[in-house]
């Protein structure tokens, strides 16, 4: 605080520094008045020793006044010195900040070097592993009788396909450690070292094949070399799809069930003495290479691949480093973990701390809970409402701010469109609809209250927007086949017609009584079918069934005079659709209401990201009880820690806002005043008071003004 201390010092300096140029001033005036009322007298030796003891006087307190300038000038100058010094520390921890920066960029290189490291890393084992537990006897056995000849041949193994696999790499586009993974899956399906390298080979074509080119991770090409691999198992399907055809002779070598002869014809001779893992995987080859063959490099060579070619040196380069750093980073872990008592330690008594704030802000909370659980208790009565009011704001809002934008040109306009705003049918609509919904919630929320029922006034809402949609449904499908019926009428008297003229032809009544009485039944019945032209709207609209009623009226009729040979043509209506019974849909929507009401009022946040119940911190007691103690006496240490810190960031803050510290620099206050001249009379001192007057006082402005930059 030696900024704030100084300014205050230098405030108390100015300060007296003025009220003493202002007792000269007082001094030097009081003198000159002494001085021209003893020139209206005869003038005496002690009268001049008077004046010169006066001048002396003001010339010592002028003096006084520099060397308070001078002073001040001097604290000012220190002042300028401390905030740059504070403007370096800032500039300090601005440069420790950055340099955190880096280390985190640092760390963060590292871990992606580790990471390649482990990668390739993890692909070896798993290669290792698989070919010691695939090892061939007969091919050990090429390495002597010693124990350690399968170590050698293991050796050998794995030397040739990291060979292969750095070959196919330096090639194209694909890296050494995803076809060493390739290669641990060949070797579940091929004991035969060559056999893998040649499948490996073929795989680089048939990968590139498959994908068209772009980088493949190890995933992905473990993917593809399990698809080449099923062969080996007779799983010929998947590659036909893919337009791969084996012949007879091909599928004889993969299932080792071939003759010498075939052997020569489809693979050639120096094929006959090798094992059948390579018979078989020269033939897979061969079937891939037909379409394939020297895809890898071909693709590999597009500017896309040699960018990837690029991007894979970079990462052996990683993975090398990533080799070299390993140790060092055990070494690191090993540090922290065997200090992690310590860590754990000085984390608790933090966490003591956080305690205590997480204490305070939970007391606060309780409080704000306390007020707001009474709007709750009333949530039921007040919700209504309060949504009620907001969606009408809401509307109105949406209102004036569409009938601003067209409303700009004029006030005139403006008025007469918020004069038709106010009178618009549709705003008044809405707002009914929204009073309406109000209401029912305010309603409901009483009768469940008054008599402990559960009844859900979103179901109610949800059941009546169904059953008005059923309603309108059922009316447009009722105008629909009204408007059918209509139509149908005519062809219906056709129909009619057509029946009673064929039943007379073919015999279909007795007598000519009954032709008369059929007649008359058709005609009756046609008057009949008018009517259904209003029945299929009523029954539509109100789940009546008079239409079903006046059909069986018509049967009757129509059915008179006939006999046994007589036919009756079918003369029902076509329709579209069916009505929707109220009952069904007001029960699905107010079942649908419901379920949204509990969805809404049960929902939880650990619903919502799939969290559980945290261990509760009794569980924790034993574990830490002896550290309570501990904690307990270092708490009122680290508060203070706290605190100092709080008023420590306050001070950089405040600081940190202005972008150097303002100096105040007052210039000197010098009165210089020459007088060589003669005092006989009063007449040769007027103007003398007056002229030191204003030059005191244009120094005093000066000083007022002072200097800043």
């Amino acid at each position: 605080m030696a900024t704030i201390s100084s300014t205050i010092s230098l405030r108390d300096n100015f300060t007296g520094t003025i009220d003493r140029i202002l007792n000269s001033i007082n001094q030097t005036t009081a003198a000159m008045d002494s001085l021209e009322n003893t020139m209206s007298s005869p003038v005496s030796v002690s009268g001049i020793e008077g004046i010169h003891n006066e001048v002396e006087q003001t010339t010592t307190a002028i003096r006084n006044v520099e060397n308070q300038q001078n002073q001040w000038n001097d604290e000012m100058q220190e002042g300028a010195d401390q905030a740059s010094k504070l403007k370096n520390m800032i500039s300090s921890a601005l440069a420790a900040y950055t340099g955190i920066s880096g280390i985190r960029k640092t760390i963060s290189w590292i871990q992606d070097c580790t990471e390649a490291f482990n990668t390739q890393l993890n692909a070896e084992n798993q290669l290792v592993t698989v070919l010691r537990n695939t090892l061939d006897s007969d091919y050990v056995a090429q390495f002597g009788d010693g124990g350690d000849a399968a170590a050698q041949a293991l050796q050998a193994e794995y030397d040739a396909i990291t060979a292969k696999a750095s070959e196919i790499q330096s090639k194209g586009i694909y890296g050494d450690e995803a076809m060493t993974a390739a290669a641990a899956e060949f070797a579940t399906y091929f004991s035969d070292t060559d056999a893998i390298t040649t499948m490996m080979e073929t795989l680089a074509d048939y990968a590139m094949g498959m994908t068209g080119g772009g980088e493949i991770d190890s995933t992905a090409m473990v993917d593809y070399a399990t698809n080449l691999g099923k062969i080996m198992t007779g799983s010929y399907d998947a590659m036909t799809k893919k337009g791969f055809e084996f012949s007879d002779a091909q599928k004889a070598i993969i299932e080792d069930t071939v003759t010498q002869q075939q052997i020569v014809e489809t693979l050639g001779e120096e094929y006959v003495d090798m094992t059948s893992d390579m018979q078989a995987a020269a033939a897979i080859s061969q079937v891939i290479e037909e379409s394939w063959s020297g895809l890898y490099e071909s693709m590999s060579d597009t500017p896309e691949g040699k960018i990837i070619q690029m991007n894979n040196a970079f990462g052996d380069l990683q993975e090398t480093i990533g080799g070299q750093l390993y140790p060092y980073v055990i070494l690191f872990v090993d540090a922290i973990n065997d200090n992690w008592s310590t860590i754990e330690s000085v984390v608790n008594g933090f966490t003591t701390a956080l305690q205590f704030v997480m204490g305070i802000l939970a007391s606060l909370m309780d409080a704000l809970f306390s007020v707001a659980q009474v709007v709750q208790d009333n949530w039921t009565y007040i919700a209504p409402v309060v949504y009620g009011v907001a969606a009408a704001l809401l509307i109105y809002n949406g209102y004036l701010a569409a009938t601003k934008v067209y409303a700009a040109a004029a006030a005139a306009a403006q008025w007469a469109l918020n004069a038709a705003q106010a009178a618009s049918p549709t705003t008044w609509v809405i707002a009914g609809i929204i009073a309406l919904i109000a209401v029912i919630y305010l309603a409901v929320a009483a009768y469940n209250h008054l008599t402990d029922s559960t009844v859900s006034a979103t179901g109610i809402i949800c059941g009546v927007i169904a059953t008005a949609a059923a309603l309108i449904w059922n009316t447009i499908i009722g105008l629909i086949n009204s408007i059918i019926q209509l139509v149908w009428t005519l062809a219906y008297g056709i129909i009619s017609i057509s029946e009673w003229v064929t039943n007379v032809c073919i015999g279909g009544f007795d007598s000519f009584g009954d032709a008369c009485a059929n007649l008359i039944g058709n005609i009756i019945s046609w008057f009949l079918e008018l009517g259904k032209v209003v029945t299929v709207i009523i029954d539509a609209i109100f789940g009546t069934d008079w239409t079903s009623g006046l059909e069986s009226l018509q049967s009757s009729l129509t059915s008179w005079g006939k006999n046994e040979t007589a036919i009756t043509l079918d003369r029902s209506a076509p329709t579209i659709g069916s009505s929707i019974d109220y009952s069904d849909v007001w029960n699905a929507g107010y079942s649908f209401g419901e379920g949204v009401e509990d969805t809404i009022s049960n929902f939880s946040m650990s619903d919502l990201f799939g969290t559980s119940d945290i261990t509760s911190a009794t569980d924790y007691l034993d574990v830490y009880a002896s550290d309570i103690s501990d904690i307990a006496d270092s708490a009122s240490t680290v508060a203070d820690s706290v605190d100092c810190t709080e008023e420590q960031l306050k001070y950089l803050r405040d600081i940190a806002e202005q972008e150097t510290v303002n100096r105040f620099t007052l210039a000197d206050v010098t009165v210089n005043q020459t007088n060589n001249n003669n005092v006989s009379s009063s007449m040769d001192l007027d103007g003398v008071i007056d002229g030191l007057t204003d030059a005191a006082k244009e120094a005093l402005e000066v000083v007022a003004e002072g200097v800043h930059y």
